[in-house]
């Protein structure tokens, strides 16, 4: 039998505000919404809460607290064409 998320929630102790989806995920990271598969396979990034249909949900403190040590690779400079 499944629970309702206002349950799941309430058990899980998490503020329905600090759930969040792939979407945020990503805003967070400062990432495309693509970028995020392989970033949830780098060791340390948390597993999500649940997994619905239609996103995974993670606790937003789990998120952030793997931003905060995540040695993200530099990003590449692209040189426009004819230059």
């Amino acid at each position: 039998m499944s629970l309702p998320m206002t349950t799941m929630v309430t058990r899980m102790s998490v503020p329905p505000s600090m759930l969040v989806g792939v979407a945020e995920v990503a805003a967070e990271l400062g990432c495309h919404k693509q970028q995020l598969y392989s970033i949830r396979k780098k060791p340390g990034f948390p597993a999500p809460l649940i997994e619905l249909a239609a996103t995974p949900i993670w606790d937003l403190r789990d998120i952030r607290q793997f931003k905060d040590g995540w040695k993200r690779r530099k990003q590449r400079t692209l040189t426009p064409v004819g230059t």
